[in-house]
């Protein structure tokens, strides 16, 4: 799991969430509402989705894989 330990996310490392969501998007066209909190380690990213808000307003986990085109995501959930 990938947290947030400080403001400098530009020279950070995993398991920095920020530095390595930046890094994604610019690598592999990941979407500006998902934030990446884990890494499978077989191309699949499970990724905060902001733009799937719960009642209480938490974003659900949903799973990402770089190089599938966009429309082709899934965006998958698990209960």
């Amino acid at each position: 799991m990938y947290g947030i330990f400080n403001n400098e996310f530009e020279n950070s490392s995993v398991p920095d969430a920020i530095w390595f969501t930046l890094t994604e998007r610019r690598e592999s066209d990941l979407p500006a509402n998902l934030l990446v909190i884990y890494d499978s380690g077989s191309d699949e990213l499970f990724c905060l989705d902001f733009n799937q808000l719960d009642s209480i307003g938490e974003p659900k986990v949903v799973s990402f894989i770089p190089g599938v085109a966009l429309d082709s995501q899934t965006y998958e959930t698990n209960r």
